[in-house]
C-alpha cells in the first residue's frame, strides 16, 4: 500500500500521503476507505494531499482519475464545502489534470510546495509538517 490517509479531528482536516510507486487500484481503494470513515468528512472539511515523494504507476491515467472523481462526485453535498490542496511534484501534471475534474464541486489548488499549500488551507506547516513525516514512516514500515 502506497496511500494512507488520517483524519485529523481536532484540526478538521484529511490529510492523505502518498509514497513510492502508486497504482490505479490502490487510488480507488483509498477514496473508498476515506469516504467510508465514519470521521470523514471533518468538522472543517479541509483536505491535504501530499503525493511529493509519489512516482504514478502508469495504470492512474486520465481514465481511473476519471473514475475516482466519479465517485467523489456522488458525494457533491460534502464536496461543495470542502477545501483541498494537493502538494506534488512528479505528479503535479496528473494532479493539475484532478483538480480540472473536480473544479466544479470542490475549491482545489495544486501547489509545488507545502508551505504554501498550508497557508491556503489555514493550517500550521509545521504541524502537518511533522503529521506527514509521522505517516511517511508508518507507511515505508508497512513495506
Amino acid at each position: 500500500m502506497s496511500i494512507l490517509y488520517r483524519i485529523a479531528k481536532d484540526e478538521g482536516i484529511a490529510l492523505d500521503l502518498w509514497d513510492g510507486i502508486v497504482t490505479a487500484d490502490e487510488y480507488l481503494a483509498s477514496v473508498q476507505r476515506l469516504i467510508d470513515d465514519t470521521n470523514w468528512p471533518p468538522h472543517r472539511h479541509l483536505h491535504l494531499g501530499d503525493l511529493q515523494t509519489a512516482l504514478l504507476d502508469p495504470s492512474l491515467d486520465e481514465s481511473a482519475l476519471r473514475r475516482v472523481a466519479a465517485i467523489y462526485g456522488q458525494h457533491l453535498d460534502i464536496l461543495a464545502k470542502t477545501k483541498s490542496a494537493i502538494v506534488a511534484n512528479e505528479a503535479f501534471a496528473r494532479s493539475l489534470f484532478f483538480q480540472q475534474l473536480m473544479t466544479s464541486s470542490v475549491s482545489m489548488v495544486v501547489f509545488n510546495d507545502l508551505s504554501t499549500a498550508c497557508r491556503w488551507l489555514g493550517v500550521e506547516t509545521d504541524w502537518a509538517g511533522c503529521v506527514l513525516s509521522e505517516m511517511r514512516a508508518e507507511l515505508r514500515s508497512r513495506q
